[in-house]
């Protein structure tokens, strides 16, 4: 963590307060029959960020003369494609790890067509156990 960590940190502290006082923690015991509040607050969260944004890029298009529908197009636009975009690629990097632990455990199910395979400690993802029990000792 450099200096920029440091801004960002001191900058979101305010509204980590804000949220911390307004949406309870459904992952404590005391709160987990509020999820119906959390989910509520989040979406009431999610409007009041989305209208601040939105009022935030017309008044800075207006003070830099720059149309409403190109500040739309281009900071809006691109402020819901990034995270998106971001998601997609970190859930693409679970898929290629998923292909190659499969293509491991084929390989080694060739080479030692005797020995069982048990599936591998972290076989939480719900593709592995789906396909564990399709398909539970691989022989070739």
């Amino acid at each position: 963590g450099g200096i920029s960590d440091l801004i960002t940190a001191i900058l979101s502290k305010p509204i980590e307060i804000v949220f911390a006082w307004t949406v309870p923690d459904c992952s404590t015991e005391e709160n987990k029959g509020k999820f119906m509040i959390t989910f509520a607050m989040s979406i009431a969260w999610i409007g009041v960020l989305s209208f601040v944004m939105v009022d935030f890029c017309s008044r800075a298009g207006c003070v830099l003369g720059v149309p409403p529908l190109l500040m739309g197009l281009i900071f809006i636009a691109a402020g819901t494609s990034v995270p998106d975009a971001l998601s997609s690629v970190a859930v693409g990097k679970v898929i290629i790890h998923t292909i190659e632990s499969f293509t491991n455990l084929a390989v080694r199910a060739h080479k030692h067509p005797h020995i069982r395979l048990t599936p591998p400690p972290h076989s939480s993802q719900p593709i592995r156990r789906a396909a564990w029990v399709i398909w539970p000792s691989p022989t070739f």
